[in-house]
């Protein structure tokens, strides 16, 4: 058993003094005002408020949800109009959250339309100021804690799919035992213990329920013990946050299940125990907090544009409606065939608005064939006109564009020699072998070789350094060739050779060395070599550090391909191709320079020396290929600060730019306009 939630009647008054919600009394009016309209459309329930052009709170209104998102509104207006019969309130602009957001938007010709955390965010800090750390909102069907720093908010995690920590536990609680939700509060507070649930999944929660009254416990004890319960599975179930005094100092509630007392004490005195320096404060209109931040992102929208599209009240009070889910409203443009719903909307001097809800797919936003071609094109236009650096990288690094210096010769050599002066790191050992390193049957036999380099993991690294390496020793362009990108046929193909269960990327490598050995594209090319590196040691970009050690999955991974491949029959046998994975490490040129040497005398029959002046050029070319990445991303942060445009940066390895890793997620950012970053390119 826990402690109760209070354990006195002082303890009792003391909390309830400091934190109880404050009544809210409506504004009275004498003349006119201009003021906005916020309203967030919940699944639970529906909420409107009316601020004034400074962000003062006029009016509020709430209404459980019937289902209907348009007709909760149009409710909501009502109620708003009664409370104002000499029309005093101006409504200027519209701001519109929650999963009702977008039909709003489209009926009432919304001003501004907010995503739920950035409402919340601005809601509380119109509040509390920017000094808060941590947003917890509970709802009646879901978690929101938002985390921010210096005003920003840097993460959040999100629980909707399960009803642990949030308002409709309790609310399926009070059901239970035919307690009024609004009654909870007062039957907890009463009991003397707590009996001690298992944190975690609504349902069994529930079986706890039913083992604790089996063994005695009253009305009141189970109620508390809920109660003490839900902070538990909002920090450690949903967050997992082991310590909440690393989150920060400064915590703010929200959400209509912080009206609850009982729910309200127990995650003060949760975050209390475990952050005593801790300044906790609830939103004095927590059920309301995420229709005062759309409201307030409508005044910045309207300010900031000079206008606003909100159709108006009176027009909003003579919105029309109908709603149709049958046949004729399918998707039928692939086999799924998503069930989809026609929500038709009308004021008396607007345009009627149509919103489609239910489809998996932009396929679904349309209901033509001709619409979705339009759609498919509107798309593609943006894509071509909308830098994606991610994507034009992942091609720029495997093609050749660096111009390869002018190699030394026999005659150059024998010049430096006299005047004593060495060209390009050519030394003692080129002029130890010049008549051997310069026989037309050496370059010959180079001119002929083969190589096939999977495009994995750190490939997408080093690429033009080994590019512009092979090149310089005379291997043509037109032998080096790359694996396709990452794909599931490829994945499958040659998945079944794997004897590690690794990550994704280094799981897929294996499918790509199959590839260049059977696949339909590579099998004709007869490959003498398949080279797959292990990097140990990549170049970097930050000065003073202690290593560029690669993740040892990673490095290890041509390893266990090479053995995963031998394991049965040796595949490289059979393809007649010899595989090459020694080690390489860019952090260390002097040692690198011995590495590749080691790794390619024999197999190009070349000197050292030769081969340094090669890693002198593979390096530059390295360096010239950033740079110019550098360059375009330069260009688009310069256009960004300009235009005061959003762009995207994809935080990820080099890897992941490869389009079977990264999902084509990015494609769909650039097909809505916003231009893309990769690391490289910063």
């Amino acid at each position: 058993n826990d402690m109760p939630l209070v354990s006195s009647k002082e303890e009792l008054e003391k909390f309830k003094k400091e934190y109880t919600v404050p009544k809210f009394t409506p504004k009275k009016l004498h003349k006119k005002v201009e003021c906005y309209l916020g309203i967030d459309g919940g699944s639970t329930s529906s909420k409107a408020i009316l601020i004034d052009k400074n962000g003062e709170l006029l009016l509020k209104v709430y209404r459980l949800s019937k289902g209907n998102p348009i007709q909760d509104t149009v409710d909501m207006l009502n109620q708003i109009k009664k409370q104002d019969p000499n029309d005093y309130y101006m409504i200027k602009g519209l701001g519109v959250t929650g999963y009702a957001a977008d039909v709003l938007e489209g009926a009432l010709k919304a001003d501004a339309n907010i995503i739920e955390t950035i409402a919340h965010m601005k809601s509380a800090q119109r509040v509390f100021g920017e000094s808060i750390d941590v947003i917890c909102d509970i709802g009646g069907q879901d978690i929101k804690v938002l985390f921010l720093e210096n005003g920003m908010m840097k993460n959040f995690r999100l629980s909707n799919q399960c009803s642990a920590g949030n308002g409709t536990l309790l609310q399926s609680m009070a059901k239970q035992f035919g307690v009024e939700v609004e009654e909870y509060a007062d039957v907890a507070f009463g009991a003397k213990l707590a009996p001690r649930f298992n944190y975690g999944c609504a349902v069994f929660l529930d079986t706890d329920r039913v083992n604790f009254q089996k063994e005695g416990y009253s009305k009141e004890e189970l109620f508390a013990g809920i109660a003490k319960v839900l902070p538990k599975n909002v920090w450690q179930y949903v967050v997992q946050a082991p310590n909440l005094a690393t989150l920060g100092k400064h915590f703010v509630l929200q959400g209509g299940t912080q009206y609850n007392l009982a729910a309200l004490k127990a995650q003060v005195d949760y975050i209390k125990a475990q952050a005593p320096k801790a300044r906790v404060d609830v939103h004095p209109h927590c059920g309301e907090a995420g229709a005062y931040g759309a409201a307030l992102e409508a005044i910045e929208v309207v300010k900031r544009r000079g206008y606003a599209t909100f159709v108006g009240m009176k027009e909003a009070l003579e919105l029309t409606y109908t709603s149709r889910t049958d046949e004729d409203t399918r998707c039928r443009f692939c086999d799924i065939y998503c069930s989809r719903t026609f929500i038709d909307t009308k004021t008396p001097n607007s345009d009627a608005s149509r919103y489609i809800a239910g489809f998996a797919c932009d396929k679904g936003t349309v209901e033509s064939a001709a619409e979705l071609k339009k759609l498919h094109s509107a798309r593609k236009g943006l894509q071509k006109s909308t830098p994606n650096l991610v994507h034009s990288e992942s091609r720029r690094i495997f093609r050749s564009t660096y111009e390869i210096g002018v190699k030394p010769t026999k005659d150059t050599l024998i010049h430096e020699q006299n005047v004593k002066v060495t060209l390009g790191g050519w030394g003692p050992t080129l002029r130890k072998n010049i008549k051997r390193n310069f026989v037309s049957s050496d370059k010959e036999h180079r001119s002929s070789i083969k190589i096939a380099i999977p495009k994995v993991l750190n490939i997408y690294s080093i690429a033009p350094f080994i590019n512009t390496y092979l090149e310089a020793l005379d291997i043509k362009p037109e032998n080096i060739s790359y694996s396709d990108f990452s794909n599931e046929d490829m994945f499958l193909e040659g998945a079944k050779y794997g004897s590690v269960d690794s990550c994704y990327p280094a799981k897929v490598a294996q499918a790509h060395v199959y590839s260049l050995m059977y696949g339909k594209k590579f099998s004709k090319k007869s490959f003498d070599y398949i080279w797959f590196p292990s990097i140990t040691e990549l170049p970097g970009f930050v000065q003073f550090a202690m290593g560029q050690s690669v993740c040892p999955v990673v490095s290890g991974t041509p390893r266990v391909i090479y053995s995963a491949f031998i394991k049965e029959n040796n595949l490289f046998d059979k393809a007649g191709v010899t595989y090459v994975d020694d080690a390489l490490n860019f952090a260390n040129q002097k040692l690198l320079k011995k590495q590749l040497f080691h790794t390619w005398r024999d197999k190009l029959k070349m000197s050292e020396d030769e081969s340094n002046w090669a890693v002198q050029e593979a390096f530059k070319s390295l360096k010239e290929n950033e740079h110019a990445i550098a360059l375009k991303g330069r260009e688009i942060l310069d256009e960004a600060v300009t235009n005061d445009e959003v762009v995207l940066l994809l935080l990820s390895r080099p890897y992941h730019s490869d389009p079977g890793l990264n999902h084509e997620v990015l494609d769909e950012f650039q097909s809505l306009g916003f231009k893309t970053l990769s690391i490289r390119s910063i």
